[in-house]
């Protein structure tokens, strides 16, 4: 048995607000940012697109004038992937034509093929032809026919290698449909609904604007904007006397590789969750104007705390250099300048980034996820299998299908065997697991060990410390799943290491909340503020804000005992989607009776897209994302706390491996 401590200091309880259930996403200081997979790509608010083609570079050819809504699309030509030859003629047979553009590697796109499949077998038995055309240049045919045959699109494919199709009816991204009647006429270009989600869609243009054409009728918006990943085209056919090109001022073996290398590659590399991988020139300069627009608007790197709020070891974002460096790289036509300035590729490592864990779990059978549809928050129940408490030092997350696994995280539930709510939960959910709502996690967890999101990278605790995990006690692990238009099946794993030297601390988060808050029916940015104060002296060394999809920024501030203010972290632009947890550089101490102040303002009007309620309503705390929380976890070690606690022996350890 591990001896207990020889001194145990009294654990600070913080005020919590009466009726606080703390099931609330709670993260680590393993874990980093939690939320949904959008990427470069990530689709803007309708309206607001994301880029556009890329500028053709000095010397090429003018490329073919896109039809107007009304304009016959003239010199249209093309193959399918089998070598089927179509022109305009050819289409005249046909009530309507419509061309989908999407792409292999745009995740929206990839969220709207379930969409666009049902579509095309719903417009063919109404004498509608459809095409699916792919026209980004870095797609290959093999990529194509894969992702087609993956996707089940019941239509023909078409590789457009030269961009032509795509410019002559004015397609710039994926997913974007362009529509001609039975003359060749342009009648609708734009997007296909208006929500990337298909259960939020409320506006169903592409079909409104079929059923018009096919009942002789005008089409009431012929023109949209679409939303997704600007399509990267190949270049026109130089021209007989291309003009001189000056020598690029950024380029991307000089200026980007650098900047994609230390912020970008982790995730976006084959095998990872990024969707696309940006390890190579030929990669990159396909995104470009996509890469552009994401960094400006700094939605990645996905990292949301301002400046000066506190200084912190996982810090990914850019500065306002590498943003302008991109714009123009990207505006200049991507170019790659001097192959001999490309920096040496980053070795990743393979596998269990931290080596092999002394323990892995994971659900007994893989959980089937659908195509479509809702985000699913499914929790795996799993017995942990000690007679003895154990200490954690790290954990690592292996999401089984990535493309699939938005975040995870893991909670501890040390309830006996017939009280462990966990377990009583999964009994009545059917197949592995249990569903939640994604608030929680139906019921208030003992504890937690950590979690993982895009971008993480796990790490070690400090020596010394160490996370209790109670003799007989279950993990549950919560995954977050974000279905992309396939259906598959995941069994994520997660590692544990347990402490192989002496632990002298216990770490955990300190919530600071309050559960009495009341957003009004219409308030544009109402203020709501939660207090805490330190009963001893403690040492933090992370923070994670937490608000639901209302929260428009937030803000942690220590005042110590002496007036001394100590700005926690700072979120000026909340994204319910990506919540990171901060590690600061140097733990940051607060002596007993710091007062600690977490300001949140949120959005309740009808202008708040993301409002889950139509019209506004009042709203109060609660678990459900359509409910509001304020809430900041500070994780913590006591400063007096010296634990004598002596682990298992490394010997030993080898042998709980199963």
């Amino acid at each position: 048995m591990i001896p207990q401590q020889s001194r145990e200091t009294p654990r600070p309880k913080w005020r919590l607000p009466s009726g606080l259930i703390r099931r609330t996403l709670m993260l680590t200081l393993m874990g980093l940012p939690v939320l949904s997979l959008s990427v470069f790509a990530r689709a803007p608010l309708p309206g607001k697109p994301s880029g556009t083609a890329l500028p053709n570079r000095a010397g090429a050819a003018s490329a073919p004038v896109a039809a107007g809504i009304g304009q016959t699309a003239k010199g249209l030509s093309f193959r399918d992937v089998k070598g089927k030859p179509y022109t305009l003629a050819d289409l005249s047979g046909s009530k309507a034509t419509v061309f989908l553009f999407i792409g292999t590697e745009c995740p929206i796109a990839n969220g709207y093929t379930p969409r666009i499949r049902n579509m095309g077998r719903s417009f063919q038995r109404q004498g509608v032809r459809t095409f699916a055309v792919y026209s980004n240049r870095n797609e290959t045919k093999a990529q194509v026919l894969r992702h087609a045959m993956e996707r089940d699109l019941p239509f023909p494919i078409v590789k457009d290698e030269t961009g032509d199709l795509a410019r002559r009816l004015g397609a710039k991204f994926t997913p974007e449909a362009i529509v001609l009647d039975s003359s060749g006429a342009v009648r609708y270009r734009g997007r296909i609904d208006d929500s990337k989600e298909s259960v939020k869609v409320t506006r169903a243009d592409l079909r409104d604007a079929i059923a018009a054409i096919l009942a002789g009728k005008p089409v009431a918006r012929p023109e949209t904007k679409a939303f997704g990943c600007a399509i990267a085209l190949a270049e026109p056919k130089a021209s007989a006397k291309p003009a001189v090109a000056l020598a690029p001022k950024v380029t991307f073996a000089k200026d980007i590789a650098p900047i994609l290398q230390q912020n970008c590659q982790s995730c976006h590399r084959p095998g990872e969750v990024g969707p696309m991988s940006l390890m190579t020139y030929e990669q990159a300069s396909a995104f470009a104007q996509g890469i552009k627009a994401a960094t400006q608007r700094k939605s990645m790197p996905p990292w949301h705390a301002a400046e000066g709020h506190g200084e912190f070891e996982n810090d990914r974002s850019l500065s306002d250099e590498q943003i302008r460096l991109i714009a123009e790289w990207a505006d200049t036509g991507a170019p790659l300048g001097n192959p001999k300035d490309l920096p040496a590729p980053v070795q990743f490592p393979r596998g269990w980034q931290l080596g092999e864990p002394d323990r892995v779990y994971h659900s007994p059978e893989p959980y089937a996820v659908a195509a479509d549809g809702p985000d699913v928050y499914r929790n795996y129940v799993l017995p942990t299998g000690f007679d003895e408490d154990m200490y954690v030092t790290a954990v690592e997350v292996r999401p089984d299908k990535k493309a699939i696994v938005h975040h995870v995280i893991a909670y501890i539930d040390d309830k006996p065997d017939g009280k462990g709510r966990s377990l009583e939960w999964d009994a009545k959910d059917p197949g592995p697991g249990y569903t939640s709502s994604g608030a929680g996690i139906n019921f208030d967890p003992s504890g937690m060990l950590g979690g993982w999101a895009p971008g993480n990278e796990p790490r070690f605790l400090p020596d010394g410390v160490a996370i209790k995990l109670p003799k007989g006690s279950r993990i549950v692990l919560q995954v977050h799943y974000h279905k992309n238009g396939v259906a598959t099946r995941d069994q994520t794993r997660i590692g544990v290491h347990f402490a192989k030297k002496p632990v002298r601390k216990l770490t955990f988060p300190y919530p600071i909340a309050n559960g009495n808050m009341v957003i009004p029916a219409g308030a544009k940015d109402h203020r709501v503020e939660a207090r805490g104060n330190a009963p001893l002296d403690v040492h933090a060394f992370a923070v994670m804000p937490h608000m639901h999809t209302l929260g428009r920024r937030m803000k942690v501030t220590a005042t110590k005992p002496d007036g001394t203010a100590v700005p926690l972290v700072y979120v000026p632009k909340w994204d319910f989607r990506w919540q990171n947890t901060y590690t600061y550089k140097e733990p940051v101490a607060l002596p007993r009776g710091t007062k600690v102040l977490v300001e949140a303002w949120y959005d309740n009007s009808a202008d708040n897209p993301h409002n889950p309620n139509t019209p506004p309503k009042e709203v109060r705390w609660g678990e459900q994302t359509t409910d509001e929380m304020i809430l900041a976890y500070i994780w913590v070690t006591v400063d007096a706390e010296n634990l004598s606690i002596t682990p298992r022996t490394v010997e030993k350890q080898a042998s709980l491996r199963p």
